[in-house]
C-alpha cells in the first residue's frame, strides 16, 4: 500500500493555501486592451464634436440666427469629415481622431458666427443652463452610487469606508457649485472647478467600490473552491487511514511499508500546519475563517503526532496500539471538520450571497468606471489635438502673412503655458497617460523649434 508523500503534502497545502490566498490577492480595476481603448476614445471624440455642432446649430435655430451661405459649406464639410472619421474608428482610430479634430476646426467659423450674433445676455444664460445640467447629472450619479452603498449595507456586504467619504465630498462640492449658481454672483471657472473636483471624487468612489467588491469576489470564489477542496481532501485522508487500519486488521500487511507511509503523511501534515501558522497573520484577527484555520492547523499538528506514534508502534510490532493511534487521528480530523464547519457557516452564506449578486453589480461599476476614464481621456486627447492643429493652422497663416510676428509669438507662448500646466498635472496623477504626455512633449518641442526659427529670421 504505497503513498507518494509529495502528493499528500500537495493535497494538504491546497487546504491551507486555499484559505490564505484571498487575503494576499490583489486586483487591477480597469485594464482595457490598448487598441480597444483607442477606438473607444476616438468614437467618444467623434460623438463629442458632433454634439457640439448640433448644439451650435440648435442655438442658431432657437435664436433665429440665419447662417450665411458661405458658411453652409463648413457645416456640410464638418459633417462629412465626421462621417469619414466614424468609418475609420475600427481600422485606424488615430486617423479617426485627426478627422474629428479637423471637423471641429472646419466648423469653428460657424460657431464663432452664431455666438457673435446671439442676443445680449444670452451667453450667460446658456452657460448657466449647461452648468446646472452638469451639476444635476453628477448629483444623479452620486445618488445612484449611494443607493448601491445602502443596498450593500442592508445585506451586510463589506466595502471600503473610503467610498462613503468620497461620495460625501463629491456631494458637498456639487452643492457648493449649485449654491454659487443660485447666488447669481459667480465666476464660471469657479463653478466648473467645483464640478470637476466632484467628478474626480465620484470617479474615485466608483473605482474604490469596484476594488473592494472585486477583491471580495476573488476571495469568495477561492474560499468556495477551497472549502470544497478541504472537505474532499480531508475525507480522502480519512479514507486512506481507514484503509490502513483495514490492512493492519487483516494481518498480512507489510508493517515496514505502512510505517514509512504513516511517517510521510505525518510529515506532510506537519508542513501544512507550519504553512498555516506562518501565514495566519495575513488573515483578519477575529474572523471566522481565521478561527477555522486555527482549528485545522491544531488538528494537523495533532494528526502528525498521532501518526508518528502509530509508526513507532509498528516499528515495535505493536499493531493494536498502532491501530488505536491511527483511529485517534481519524477522530481528530472529524472533530476539526465539524468545528471548522461551524465557524464557516456564516462565510458560506456570504459566499452564496455574493456569488449571486456581485457579478452584475461589478459589471455595472466597471462599465461606469470605464466610461469615466474614456470620457476624461477623450476630452484630454481632443483638446491636445485641437491645440496642435490650431498651432499648425496659425503657423500657415503666419507664413502666408495673415498673422503678424508678434501675434504668432504670443499665441505660441500661451499654448506653451497651457501645455506645461497640463503636463505637470498629468505627471502628478497615479497613472499618467504616456501617449498623451508624449504628444504634449512633441508639441512643446515643435513650439521651441518654430520660435527659434522665427526669432532668428
Amino acid at each position: 500500500m504505497a503513498f507518494d508523500k509529495y502528493v499528500v503534502l500537495g493535497l494538504l497545502m491546497i487546504i491551507a493555501l486555499g484559505l490564505v490566498v484571498p487575503y494576499a490577492a490583489s486586483t487591477q480595476v480597469y485594464a482595457s486592451n490598448g487598441e480597444e481603448a483607442r477606438k473607444l476614445v476616438a468614437q467618444k471624440v467623434i460623438d463629442m464634436v458632433r454634439n457640439r455642432i448640433n448644439r451650435i446649430l440648435n442655438l442658431a435655430n432657437e435664436y433665429g440666427i440665419e447662417i450665411p451661405e458661405n458658411l453652409q459649406d463648413n457645416i456640410q464639410q464638418a459633417n462629412t469629415l465626421l462621417d469619414e472619421a466614424s468609418d475609420k474608428v475600427a481600422t485606424s482610430p488615430k486617423e479617426a481622431l485627426r478627422l474629428s479634430i479637423k471637423a471641429s476646426l472646419v466648423f469653428a467659423p460657424v460657431a464663432r458666427y452664431v455666438v457673435k450674433n446671439l442676443p445680449e445676455g444670452a451667453i450667460p444664460v446658456i452657460i448657466n443652463e449647461r452648468l446646472e445640467k452638469a451639476i444635476e447629472v453628477k448629483l444623479g450619479l452620486v445618488e445612484r452610487l449611494n443607493n448601491t452603498v445602502t443596498w450593500l449595507d442592508e445585506r451586510g456586504i463589506p466595502y471600503s469606508e473610503d467610498v462613503k467619504t468620497l461620495l460625501t465630498a463629491s456631494y458637498e462640492k456639487l452643492m457648493q457649485a449649485k449654491a454659487l449658481l443660485e447666488s447669481g454672483n459667480y465666476n464660471t471657472s469657479d463653478v466648473a472647478k467645483l464640478i470637476g473636483e466632484a467628478s474626480m471624487k465620484l470617479g474615485l468612489a466608483t473605482k474604490t467600490l469596484y476594488q473592494s467588491l472585486h477583491k471580495d469576489w476573488v476571495k469568495v470564489n477561492i474560499i468556495a473552491h477551497a472549502g470544497i477542496q478541504m472537505k474532499i481532501h480531508l475525507e480522502r485522508l480519512i479514507k486512506v487511514l481507514n484503509s490502513t487500519i483495514d490492512a493492519l486488521d487483516g494481518g498480512e500487511a507489510n508493517l515496514t511499508e505502512i510505517s514509512q507511509n504513516l511517517r510521510y503523511i505525518a510529515e506532510a501534515s506537519a508542513k501544512a500546519a507550519d504553512f498555516i501558522d506562518r501565514n495566519i497573520g495575513n488573515m483578519p484577527g477575529e474572523s471566522n475563517i481565521t478561527k477555522a484555520m486555527v482549528v485545522i492547523r491544531d488538528a494537523l499538528y495533532d494528526v502528525s503526532g498521532l501518526l508518528n506514534e502509530a509508526a513507532d508502534y509498528l516499528d515495535n510490532n505493536n499493531v493494536n496500539s498502532a491501530i488505536s493511534a491511527i483511529q485517534a487521528a481519524i477522530d481528530r480530523i472529524f472533530e476539526a471538520m465539524d468545528q471548522a464547519g461551524d465557524y464557516l457557516k456564516d462565510v458560506r452564506m456570504k459566499v452564496i450571497k455574493l456569488r449571486e449578486i456581485l457579478p452584475q453589480m461589478m459589471h455595472k461599476l466597471k462599465m461606469g468606471l470605464q466610461n469615466f476614464v474614456i470620457n476624461k481621456m477623450s476630452h484630454l486627447v481632443f483638446y491636445v489635438g485641437l491645440i496642435d492643429a490650431s498651432l499648425h493652422a496659425a503657423y500657415r497663416k503666419y507664413n502666408n502673412g495673415a498673422l503678424s510676428h508678434d501675434a504668432f509669438l504670443n499665441l505660441l507662448d500661451r499654448a506653451e503655458n497651457m501645455l506645461r500646466t497640463m503636463l505637470d498635472r498629468l505627471n502628478n496623477t497615479p497613472h499618467p497617460p504616456k501617449l498623451v504626455i508624449q504628444k504634449i512633449n512633441s508639441i512643446l518641442d515643435w513650439i521651441n523649434t518654430v520660435r527659434n526659427e522665427i526669432q532668428s529670421s
